[in-house]
């Protein structure tokens, strides 16, 4: 994750950070809340002290998965991120 995170953080728009783990975002119906191994956002998301942030606000996410988590990861995230994807991305 870490190497992830620094091949990419050359390309993030000005006021944008990339992060990894343990952030949790809320998807608008979804049932839980979800923590992509690597995000990007505008670093005033992560302003908050709520332990889950919005979830629409990510412009990027990415699984890097393991033995544990590849029945999960690729399945339940990819559907949640893809449907938050086509929705607007509103400002924090």
């Amino acid at each position: 994750m870490r190497l992830v995170r620094q091949e990419l953080e050359a390309y993030l728009p000005e006021g944008h950070v990339i992060e990894r783990a343990p952030n949790l975002f809320v998807f608008p119906g979804a049932e839980r809340a979800y923590g992509p191994g690597v995000h990007a956002a505008d670093e005033r998301v992560f302003d908050s002290d709520s332990t889950h942030l919005d979830g629409e606000a990510l412009p990027f996410v990415a699984e890097l998965t393991s033995s544990s988590t590849r029945d999960g990861d690729p399945t339940d995230k990819v559907r949640v991120y893809g449907r938050a994807s086509t929705t607007k991305n509103p400002a924090p």
